[in-house]
């Protein structure tokens, strides 16, 4: 008798942790309001001019200020607006004026992305790759909201993507309008109907 009784509080016991443990992990990711962080019909205002980097279809801001790709600090939220050409267009505008757009569709979640490994150089002739760079790289998980954007005055301003790669496990697993507001700073507002 005590050893079924032992082998049932057992069970109980690894129930009860399971369902804890699955809980958990639903909730991860979960906003918790279940709405999108730039929910569509919401409306993004450019308050000032933003100037693309010649050739460039990307403007890359992070703590309210525009700036090269390569300056990002990949860790924080940043974002970017990306143009794409319309029916006849030959080119890209080079700015993105003052402005509201209003939002269509969003998509958010994670995604990895491998960067590609340099040979390791010692003194040697022949360059070593290390074990992790035969495999393709080192992987890198980012989180991202991306947002399509619409104004009938700038067609070509197509969507707002936002992103940063995780480095905390701690830290959310999701954006924020907050996040995205802070990487956005002065150079452009959020509006979203009912706030």
């Amino acid at each position: 008798m005590k050893q079924e009784t032992g082998y049932s509080i057992r069970r109980t016991a690894l129930v009860v942790l399971t369902g804890t443990l699955a809980a958990g992990c639903a909730a991860v990711g979960n906003r918790g309001d279940g709405q999108p962080a730039i929910p569509a019909g919401s409306s993004v205002q450019v308050n000032e001019v933003l100037a693309l980097p010649t050739g460039a279809a990307r403007v890359h801001i992070q703590g309210g200020r525009t700036m090269p790709q390569g300056d990002l600090n990949r860790f924080e939220p940043y974002c970017s607006f990306g143009l794409r050409k319309q029916a006849g267009d030959t080119s890209l505008v080079s700015t993105i004026r003052p402005g509201t757009f209003t939002t269509g569709a969003s998509r958010e979640g994670a995604r990895t992305e491998r960067e590609r490994s340099r040979p390791v150089l010692v003194a040697s002739r022949l360059p070593l790759w290390t074990e992790r760079e035969l495999r393709g790289g080192v992987g890198r998980l980012i989180y991202y909201v991306r947002v399509a954007l619409h104004s009938p005055q700038q067609p070509q301003v197509d969507d707002l993507t936002c992103q940063y790669e995780r480095d905390d496990a701690l830290r959310p697993p999701y954006f924020t309008r907050a996040q995205i507001r802070t990487a956005l700073g002065g150079l452009a507002s959020i509006r979203v109907p009912g706030e």
